[in-house]
Order: C-alpha cells, then sequence, then structure tokens
C-alpha cells in the first residue's frame, strides 16, 4: 500500500480508538483532544510523503507513539522550566544558617550560597 492511500483507511472507529490510545496516556480529555490532533496532523504528513508501507495499521500506530512520544517531551520540558512559588522563599531556605537566623541579606548575597538549578526559576524572573 502506498503512503498516500493512508489517509482511505481512516474512519471515525479509527478516530475512536486514536482518542482512547490518547486517553488512556494523559487522562484529561483537552490533552487527550491535543494529542489526538497532534497524531492526526503527523498521518496527514505522512501521507503525503512518497512510498510504499506493507502493514498500514502498524505505520499509524508507530506514528501514533512516536507523535505521544513528542508530546510527552514537550510536555515535560513546559513543565521543567517552570517554578510557581517566590524566589525569596527559595533563597531564604538555601542560605547560610546565620543569614536565615537574623533574616538579614538581600537576594544577591542568598543567590550566591544558592545552589537551586537555573532551569527551575522562570524565564521572564529577573532580580
Amino acid at each position: 500500500m502506498k503512503k498516500q492511500e493512508l489517509l482511505k483507511i481512516m474512519d471515525q472507529e479509527l478516530l475512536d480508538k486514536l482518542f482512547g490510545f490518547c486517553y488512556a496516556r494523559t487522562s484529561d480529555s483537552q490533552e487527550a483532544r491535543e494529542l489526538c490532533s497532534d497524531i492526526v496532523f503527523e498521518l496527514v504528513k505522512a501521507a503525503n510523503g512518497e512510498g510504499d508501507m506493507a502493514n498500514p495499521h502498524g505505520f499509524l500506530w508507530r506514528i501514533a507513539r512516536n507523535a505521544y512520544a513528542d508530546f510527552s517531551d514537550k510536555k515535560r520540558r513546559n513543565n521543567d522550566d517552570f517554578y510557581e512559588g517566590d524566589p525569596e522563599d527559595i533563597f531564604r531556605s538555601m542560605a547560610a544558617p546565620e543569614a536565615r537566623e537574623d533574616g538579614q541579606g538581600d537576594s544577591r548575597e542568598l543567590l550566591r550560597n544558592c545552589t537551586f538549578p537555573r532551569c527551575m526559576w522562570r524565564r521572564n524572573w529577573r532580580s
């Protein structure tokens, strides 16, 4: 079967199965819809490619798994980049013991003692 014929096997039953695949992995209907649309987009892109495929359903599910892997990586990167708390709390918790006891010292002094990973700070946070 040629890749251009891939979209001919897509029907409502297959889309329901794709949504079930997505919902089983995300447990959230909004994220499942987003992932499902990513998978359909990747299927359309693959259908525009040249070449043959021996097993169209296997090819389709391989695309779905790869799209899910990309979706998970993107979601993990977005979640890892942000810290929702107050940066001052981080500085106070990691400050030298003498700075914690008297409550004195500014953020720059505390930052010198801080070992908190930079990737966990908000990117738009400035001191």
